[in-house]
């Protein structure tokens, strides 16, 4: 829980300095509408933006500086824009491409103040009309804005961004991996055994978490209808060490050729018997079974298949995977579906 807190910590600090920088620029804006001039406080932000020297920044508010401020305002946009398109552009999924904007906030905000330097030289050149003058109140928005895109890369390298969760069919029943919970299960009319004591478990019955383990949270459970078995689940509590089954969340399943009810199983809709690790080989798994993601790894190695999403640090999104093992001859051993995340472990 605690990596869960810190990562939603950063959000909010990152979002404040996006808060404050808009706040800034529209506070500059309307005091230069008014012919008004800003308090002191401002521009000690702008002389604060400064490297190692001397401090030329002024204390002024005119419409160069009204001008600066709106170009830092537009640009960043601007150039999230055009990176998210620049990669589009070279096949990337339009959620990898966002990702990818968004992490390179830092480096997008660095080339804007750049261009924007480079702008001022070539207008100086040619017309001799640039200013002279470095204002400490542009200064300020820019500032703000340069340590929120430095929060923002930092941010969104540790988050990441959500993946469409993972679902899985038993007969004509739909099961979301981290969502569904065990009430689902009993209310579909499907009987849970204790797969360590044998005992069949209700809707009130206490489930813990040991945290133990980075992948099966909870306690297993097989998933049983008329006498036939479907499989294995883990029923993990919500939030807690401890909790009613109803109220836990499914979050991992495991079937194998030997449950009875293999043949009826579907993984994102598609049906899994039939399938041998053949029918894997020069295809994209993400495409075969229909997953989203931001950021999607997949593997095909002897004996086993796996495509993941969302691979940054699960403290705050899930990571969803699908994993299939295979025998020597290429049959399926096991399929399991699973969801990670710290508030678990």
């Amino acid at each position: 829980m605690k990596f869960t807190v810190t990562a939603l910590v950063f959000v909010l600090i990152t979002l404040a300095g996006a808060f404050f920088t808009i706040y800034l620029y529209f506070r500059l804006l309307g005091t230069a509408r008014r012919g008004g001039d800003l308090p002191r406080w401002f521009y000690q932000i702008g002389h604060a933006i400064k490297g190692r020297g001397i401090e030329y920044s002024e204390d002024l508010l005119d419409d160069c500086a009204v001008k600066e401020a709106t170009y830092y305002i537009l640009a960043f946009p601007l150039g999230m824009v055009l990176v998210v398109g620049f990669r589009l552009l070279q096949g990337n999924h339009l959620y990898e491409s966002i990702l990818f904007a968004l992490q390179a906030s830092f480096v997008i905000a660095i080339v804007i103040q750049m261009l924007k330097v480079v702008f001022r030289l070539i207008l100086f050149l040619l017309r001799h009309s640039a200013s002279d003058h470095v204002y400490a109140s542009s200064k300020a928005v820019w500032g703000m804005g340069f340590l929120a895109s430095f929060t923002l890369t930092l941010t969104m390298s540790i988050i990441g961004l959500p993946a469409k969760p993972v679902h899985f069919q038993l007969q004509d029943k739909d099961y979301t991996a981290g969502l569904s919970r065990g009430a689902d299960l009993l209310n579909d009319g499907w009987t849970l055994m204790d797969t360590h004591s044998k005992t069949q478990r209700g809707a009130g019955d206490i489930i813990r978490n040991e945290r133990k383990d980075h992948f099966y949270y909870g306690q297993a459970m097989e998933v049983l209808r008329d006498g036939k078995s479907y499989g294995v689940v883990n029923l993990t509590p919500p939030l807690s060490d401890a909790s009613p089954l109803e109220d836990c969340l499914l979050t991992s399943y495991t079937v194998r050729p030997e449950n009875d009810g293999w043949e009826e199983v579907s993984i994102q809709g598609r049906k899994i018997a039939g399938l041998r690790q053949t029918d894997y080989q020069e295809k994209s798994l993400a495409d075969f079974f229909h997953v989203e993601s931001a950021d999607t790894k997949s593997h095909v190695r002897e004996g086993t298949v796996d495509v993941s999403m969302q691979n940054h640090d699960y403290v705050l999104f899930p990571r969803y995977t699908i994993k299939g093992s295979f025998q020597a001859d290429g049959s399926p051993y096991r399929y399991t579906v699973y969801c990670q995340h710290t508030i678990w472990e």
